[in-house]
C-alpha cells in the first residue's frame, strides 16, 4: 500500500529570534499529536524537530542500550526496533545522556517505567516525566535509604558498587560482576509490592552474606551492599521485612521516566547566554558549534519539543552553539529545556529509521540510552490497513505454515503486528496460531478468518493427511 503522509511545505518562515531565517519547512504528522519538522537555513543548518502534544495518548519512555548497564552501546535505530518488536508503539526517538566510565554507561540517574535503573548524585540537571504526562527539569540527585531496627542507613547509589563506608542497592539492570570488598556485607531482598518512587517500600530479606556473595540471578531481586559494621547488633535475618526508600531530591511523585543531560539551557522562559561554570562546564569547545540534541517544554507543560541539529559539516550543517540552541528553543515556545549528548551521538529516528545525518564516518554511533515518544493506546486504534498471507495454501497435517503480516498505521508507517493481537476463527478445519505460524489440528479444506479492530479478511487453506 502506498504510504499516506501529510506533508506541508512552507516556503519562508522567520524565527522570532536573532538566529537565522528558515527558508524551508517540511511538516509530517507521525502520530496522534506528534509532528516532525525538517528545517533548513542558509547558515547552513539542518534542524529536525518534534512537537508533541501531551494531551494526547503519548508517553516519553527511556530505553537503555541492550537493556542493561555496562554491556555496550547500541544504535538508536536498533534500540527502537527492539522496542517495536517488544510491543512498544514507538513514534520517534533521540539519543539521550552522556556516557563514560569503564565499562561505559550513561552518567546520570535513570528511571524506566517507574523503576530506578541508576541512581547517582552528579550535580547536573535531569529531565523527569511522570505518569500524568507532566514534565520537569531540575537537579534531581538520587535519595535513598533503608531502615534497620529504626536506624536509617543512607544508600549513596543505585547500580553503582559502593566503596568503603558507603551503602548501595543493586537491581537487575546491573550486568557487571558483584563482588564484596573486605568488611562489606550483602542483603538480598525481594519487594513485597510494586515499587513506587519517593515512597517507603517493603522488602523481604531472603539471604544475608557477610563474606562472599554467591551467584544470584537478580530478576526481581535487589541486593543492598553495606559496610558489615552497619549490621552489628541489628540481627538481620532471612524473612525479616525492611523498609527501603528510593527517590529524588526534591521529591517528585509518580516519576515514570528520568534521564540526564548537561546543561540546562532554558530556565523559566529565559535563554542562557553564558554557560562557562554552569553545572561544571569549562570547555569553550563544548559550548561552541556542534551537533546538538535537546528537549524542552512550554510554560503550561502540555507540549514537548525535542530537537536534533546536524553539525560539523560546512556544506550541510555547521551546528549550534549552546547560546544559539537556547535562544532558538525559547523562540519556538520552550519555557524550560535541557541539552542532551550531542556531537557524533546526535541521532533522531522516526520509528526505527534515522532521519538526521550523524557525523561519524561509520554512520550512526552506538549510544547508551535513548528517549522515545510512544503511543500508549491500543495498536488496533491506529491501524489503517493490513495484509495477511500464508506461506502456502496447501500444507500437511504434520507441518506448519508461516503467516506473513504487513500493516500500516494512519500516518503511513509500517506497523509490527503480532499474530496474538489478531482474532482468528476457523471454518471447516481446526488449528491454532502461535508466533506467526499456523499449526493444523485436522485435515480438509477450510477457511481461516481474521479480525484486527474493524479490519477483517479471510483466506482458504487445504490441510492434507
Amino acid at each position: 500500500m502506498k504510504k499516506k503522509i501529510i506533508i506541508f511545505v512552507l516556503t519562508i518562515f522567520f524565527l522570532n529570534c536573532s538566529c537565522y531565517a528558515i527558508d524551508t519547512v517540511a511538516v509530517k504528522n507521525i502520530g496522534p499529536g506528534v509532528k516532525y519538522y525538517e528545517l533548513a537555513t542558509n547558515e547552513p543548518l539542518s534542524i529536525h524537530l518534534l512537537e508533541i502534544n501531551l494531551t494526547k495518548k503519548i508517553s516519553l519512555d527511556l530505553c537503555i542500550a541492550n537493556d542493561g548497564l555496562g554491556i555496550g552501546g547500541e544504535c538508536m535505530s536498533k534500540m527502537s526496533k527492539r522496542m517495536l518488536d517488544n510491543g512498544k508503539i514507538v513514534l520517534s526517538g533521540v539519543n539521550g545522556d552522556f556516557f563514560g566510565g569503564d565499562p561505559q554507561q550513561p552518567e546520570n540517574s535513570m528511571i524506566i517505567d517507574g523503576i530506578f535503573a541508576k541512581g547517582t548524585n552528579i550535580n547536573r540537571s535531569l529531565f523527569a516525566f511522570d505518569f500524568n504526562n507532566e514534565p520537569y527539569i531540575d537537579s534531581l540527585p538520587f535519595n535513598g535509604y533503608f531502615n534497620l531496627n529504626e536506624t536509617k542507613i543512607k544508600l549513596s547509589y543505585l547500580n553503582i558498587l559502593p566503596i568503603i563506608d558507603e551503602s548501595a542497592i543493586i537491581n537487575n539492570y546491573f550486568k557487571d560482576d558483584i563482588e564484596l570488598r573486605k568488611n562489606q556485607s550483602a542483603i538480598v531482598l525481594i519487594p513485597q509490592d510494586k515499587i513506587t518512587i519517593n515512597s517507603l517500600n517493603k522488602f523481604k530479606v531472603i539471604n544475608v552474606f557477610t563474606k562472599e556473595l554467591s551467584n544470584i540471578l537478580l530478576l526481581d531481586k535487589y541486593i543492598i551492599i553495606t559496610p558489615t559494621y552497619f549490621l552489628d547488633g541489628k540481627n538481620i535475618k532471612k524473612g525479616d521485612i525492611i523498609d527501603v526508600f528510593l527517590g529524588t531530591k526534591p521529591e517528585i511523585k509518580n516519576i515514570k521516566t528520568l534521564i540526564g543531560g548537561l546543561p540546562r539551557i532554558i530556565v523559566d522562559g529565559k535563554a542562557i547566554k553564558s554557560f562557562i561554570g554552569l553545572e561544571g562546564l569549562t570547555s569553550p569547545k563544548f559550548i561552541g558549534k556542534n551537533p546538538r540534541t535537546a528537549i524542552g517544554y512550554n510554560k503550561t507543560k502540555d507540549k514537548i519539543f525535542i530537537i536534533a541539529v546536524d553539525g560539523r559539516n560546512a556544506e550541510h550543517s555547521v551546528g549550534y552553539t549552546l547560546p544559539q540552541l537556547s535562544e532558538y528553543l525559547v523562540s519556538i515556545g520552550c519555557y524550560n529545556a535541557l541539552n542532551f549528548d550531542g556531537g557524533g551521538s546526535t541521532t533522531m529516528v522516526l520509528r526505527d529509521s534515522v532521519v538526521n545525518s550523524p557525523t561519524d564516518l561509520t554512520g550512526e554511533r552506538k549510544v547508551h540510552n535513548g528517549l522515545f515518544v510512544c503511543y500508549t493506546d491500543s495498536l488496533k486504534d491506529i491501524v489503517s490497513s493490513v495484509n495477511i498471507s500464508f506461506d502456502d495454501d496447501e500444507i500437511s497435517l504434520t507441518d506448519n505454515d508461516e503467516i506473513k503480516i504487513t500493516a500500516w498505521d494512519k500516518w503511513g508507517f509500517k506497523l509490527n503486528v503480532p499474530c496474538e493481537l489478531i482474532t482468528w476463527t476457523f471454518e471447516g478445519i481446526k488449528g491454532k496460531i502461535k508466533d506467526n505460524y499456523f499449526y493444523p489440528e485436522s485435515s480438509g479444506t477450510g477457511t481461516i478468518k481474521w479480525k484486527l479492530g474493524e479490519i477483517t479478511g479471510s483466506f482458504n487453506i487445504k490441510v492434507e493427511e
